[in-house]
């Protein structure tokens, strides 16, 4: 197993322990961030060892560390009439459409923030730490014995020559 191979592998165990992470906490609302997740196997050497590449959606930092919408700027419409659809939220009957409903907690968010913006659902470096502790070491010296294995059989055989 090479270094590049034992980084793939614990790429890919992150990744997993992210999505179960999320599941644990219970910040998982439409399953999108899960989903969206992706290790790809970007590892890529570079002159100064390795970059590990993870993607998700915009929000997963956001998720991670409880940084929520403050005051200012209203959020968008579509995502809030999403919600009170998924939720089953009923509309109150002082507003004469559900759209009018979304709207007011709209802009209430706009003028207020969000109570995202206190709660925090850690997944990032838990899920690394947990990989970390469970499988990193087993990994790198695994990758670092087939590296010295590999380096050695070259010099013997440069040596033989």
């Amino acid at each position: 197993m090479t270094i590049q191979e034992a980084l793939d592998e614990y790429l890919v165990l992150i990744s997993d322990a992210m999505v179960n992470e999320l599941f644990n906490n219970k910040s998982v609302a439409t399953g999108d961030l899960a989903r969206s997740i992706k290790n790809d196997n970007k590892v890529v050497k570079t002159d100064y060892g390795y970059d590990a590449i993870l993607t998700m959606l915009w929000y997963g930092e956001t998720v991670d560390e409880g940084t929520g919408r403050g005051p200012g700027g209203m959020p968008p419409l579509k995502p809030i009439q999403d919600w009170i659809r998924r939720k089953g939220i009923t509309i109150p009957p002082s507003f004469k459409t559900p759209k009018a409903f979304a709207f007011a907690i709209q802009r209430k968010i706009g003028k207020e923030g969000d109570r995202a913006s206190k709660r925090r659902y850690p997944f990032i470096n838990n899920s690394i730490e947990m990989v970390k502790r469970t499988y990193g070491d087993t990994l790198i010296e695994k990758a670092a014995g087939s590296q010295i294995e590999a380096s050695l059989t070259l010099a013997f055989e440069k040596s033989t020559k």
